[in-house]
């Protein structure tokens, strides 16, 4: 009986342990404020259930809590961005890294080159250019 006793009590300071080292790592990111929160939108969060969100916090690029408009506030801080996105939807972002390379050599001579071209006036001189080049 006394050695059931010593093992649930093992176990007692274990998990209390165990608890507490929980505790004092997870305060500090829990703490941390956010830099960014997105609120008053539709999320879409593409989970199992394809569950809607209202609201949405980042910290550091990343993710950092989904939820309701209120629950998401309580994680702003002093320095943190407000985004309200007044019904709009967010969808999870997609990154296309694909390219067209045969079409690209084949026309690359002679197709206006759009990049850096900080204004219309530029671009509209980049094109006359290529006119005049054309008909050279």
């Amino acid at each position: 009986m006394i050695v059931l006793e010593m093992r649930k009590m093992r176990h007692c300071v274990s998990c209390a342990i165990v608890s507490a080292v929980f505790a004092i790592v997870a305060t500090p990111a829990l703490a941390q404020e956010v830099d960014t929160i997105l609120v008053g939108g539709k999320i879409l969060t593409v989970d199992p259930q394809f569950s809607i969100r209202s609201a949405l916090a980042v910290r550091e690029g990343r993710i950092a809590a989904i939820g309701s408009d209120a629950e998401v506030r309580r994680l702003a801080g002093a320095k943190t961005r407000t985004i309200d996105l007044q019904g709009r939807t967010v969808i999870p972002g997609l990154i296309d890294s694909h390219m067209h390379a045969i079409r690209a050599a084949l026309s690359f001579s002679t197709e206006v080159n759009w990049i850096g071209a900080a204004s219309l006036g530029d671009a509209l001189s980049r094109l006359h250019e290529a006119v005049a080049e054309s008909k050279a």
